[in-house]
């Protein structure tokens, strides 16, 4: 009876060391067919009706019960701490295997750990069962355990136990979207650590670990200072206690931020973030290389990838976001797998592989919804968004823009909701409604100025380019081409539009030279900000391409109206994330 405890399949030596079986008396059960062996994998598995009908024979003897339950849940958190230490290692994939085989042993010695309030081997296998569910982007298992873990631990004088719950808790739901829970959560962790109790405890990693969520909703939220504040807060408390592999990850997570919100009003300044960029991702990569997690080189590597993109060396983010990708697949991490399947779609898109790259972003897309994946769904739609542009469905890739800005505002991220809109904006514009156009470019750029995100503001620069084209406003329009051009990131070529340069054929060549020479000066922000003004008024609206321009009947889109008056050939804008 004792042997029911065990489900989904067991060892022997959990067998011996729960239920005090011995390999002879597990070989007579196998004879009698009662058990069955799996020589290749050295474990046995009980009939599940077996099992329940030894259960409740357990059952009748409610001391034995308790007893062969903190047996089983002393062994299987136990499990979990020896593998902590491998998971950020060479054997992380071994460990994982181990893991999951015994997964529902797992769960259930959780849970029981929880229930009788046993905080020692709550803490023995709280990392594991976190990274568990991350690695496999069980995100909403993993949100729903830590839920039930705080609110059995809420009702006994544990605060630092309760806090390391709550921490874990919001990693989850900061992932599945539910930033104000996250949020809330986080200063409740700070509250408990904060806690006379606790002065004289050692509580550094978990004020690290609370400033990283902290520093992870202020990127959400798009306050990028205040990020950057919270991660060195982060960094240096981990770094105090010796936590390298904690280092590891807040680097790559810094690089991100620094890739995506810039401060600086000139391309040079741009591009040496972008060098930044890329010594925290290379720093954070050898860290984890030493510690031969491969899982962090992946997500390195990953952040490569977007950093050589927004430098327009899209060669090298191939290479780079090829063996991201590779490396995903190969240790099973979804969520990695989706975002760096994603970023190699656009990649080549820009490079001219443009059915590979429809076929990557639909696989990231699908991925995405199958696991519920808030961030994933939004760089899976910018590529659906990119693919519909591309077959001249400008219907569908407005739909898709659409169900972005629905997804985005509903997770409070800004600066995706930017990209969203300066989306929504170039499809209205391609089938000809300026005004909606115009519309969603002022949205996207106040959210681009407001949060200094430098990736969307890029696309509504081009956007707002095209405009000035449409309503005949060529000294401006050169004026901004010249100042896109100092950025590899919203060159022609990054862009997937057609060149604006032959459409500025009415100007005179030197009043047209002299445009360019000064829009290659201008601050990039202080020219968004002007753009802002300038389509937030109604002189702005519906201008139509200049009378010398060849006429076109008014049922094309735009971009296809815009490519036959200056005989170009039509390209979609990809995703940029």
């Amino acid at each position: 009876a004792r042997l029911s405890i065990l489900r989904g399949g067991f060892t022997r030596q959990a067998a011996q060391r729960i239920t005090g079986a011995s390999l002879r008396g597990l070989g007579k059960l196998t004879s009698k067919s009662h058990l069955q062996y799996d020589r290749d994998r050295d474990r046995y598995q009980i009939h599940e009706l077996l099992r329940q009908y030894g259960a409740e024979k357990l059952a009748k003897n409610v001391e034995v019960e308790a007893a062969v339950c903190d047996r089983h849940s002393a062994y299987y958190t136990d499990l979990l701490h020896l593998r902590e230490a491998l998971l950020k290692g060479p054997k992380q994939l071994t460990a994982l295997a181990e893991i999951e085989a015994d997964f529902e042993n797992v769960r259930s010695a959780w849970d029981w750990a929880m229930q009788q309030q046993q905080t020692g081997w709550i803490e023995r296998g709280l990392e594991s069962l976190s990274r568990f569910y991350e690695w496999y982007g069980r995100y909403q298992e993993g949100a729903a355990t830590f839920r039930r873990g705080a609110e059995l631990l809420a009702t006994i004088d544990q605060p630092l136990l309760l806090a390391r719950i709550l921490i874990k808790q919001a990693t989850f739901d900061r992932v599945l979207g539910n930033i104000a829970t996250a949020e809330s959560l986080l200063q409740q962790s700070q509250r408990l650590i904060a806690e006379p109790v606790l002065v004289q405890q050692e509580t550094r990693h978990e004020q690290a670990a609370i400033w990283q969520g902290l520093a992870g909703l202020a990127t959400h939220a798009s306050q990028s200072q205040t990020a950057r504040d919270h991660y060195d807060r982060s960094l240096a408390l981990y770094q105090e206690v010796g936590d390298r592999w904690a280092v590891a990850r807040v680097l790559l997570e810094m690089s991100y931020l620094t890739r995506n919100f810039s401060r600086f009003p000139h391309a040079q300044d741009y591009r040496n973030q972008l060098e930044a960029t890329k010594r925290l991702v290379l720093d954070s990569t050898a860290i984890f290389r030493e510690f031969g997690d491969r899982a962090g080189v992946a997500g390195g590597l990953f952040q490569l990838g977007g950093t050589f993109l927004f430098l327009g060396q899209f060669a090298e983010a191939q290479t780079v976001l090829k063996e991201s990708v590779a490396i995903h697949k190969e240790l099973g991490l979804k969520s990695g797998l989706i975002l760096a399947t994603a970023h190699l779609a656009n990649t080549n898109a820009l490079l001219g592989l443009h059915e590979q790259a429809v076929v990557e972003g639909q696989f990231a897309l699908d991925l995405a919804r199958e696991i519920a994946y808030p961030a994933g769904i939004h760089m899976g739609l910018g590529t659906a968004i990119w693919a519909a542009m591309r077959r001249g469905d400008y219907h569908e890739a407005q739909r898709f823009a659409q169900e972005n800005i629905a997804l985005n505002q509903m997770r409070g991220e800004q600066r995706e909701l930017a990209y969203s809109l300066a989306f929504l904006g170039i499809a209205c514009r391609d089938l000809g409604n300026t005004v909606q156009a115009r519309q969603q470019l002022v949205k996207a750029l106040e959210i681009s100025i407001g949060t200094r995100a430098v990736g969307p503001l890029f696309f509504c620069l081009a956007l707002a380019n095209y405009l000035l084209v449409d309503a005949g406003k060529y000294v401006q329009a050169a004026e901004l081409d010249a100042l896109r051009a100092t950025y590899p990131v919203s060159g022609s070529r990054m862009m997937h539009l057609p060149p604006i340069f032959p459409a500025l054929a009415p100007l005179p060549a030197n009043i047209r030279a002299a445009a360019q020479a000064r829009g290659r000066k201008f601050d990039l922000w202080a020219t968004a900000q002007v753009l802002l003004a300038e389509f937030s008024t109604d002189d702005n609206v519906g201008h139509p391409l200049p009378t010398e321009a060849l006429p076109l009947p008014r049922s094309l889109p735009a971009r296809q109206q815009f490519a036959v008056a200056h005989n170009l050939s039509p390209q979609p804008t990809p995703f940029i994330g």
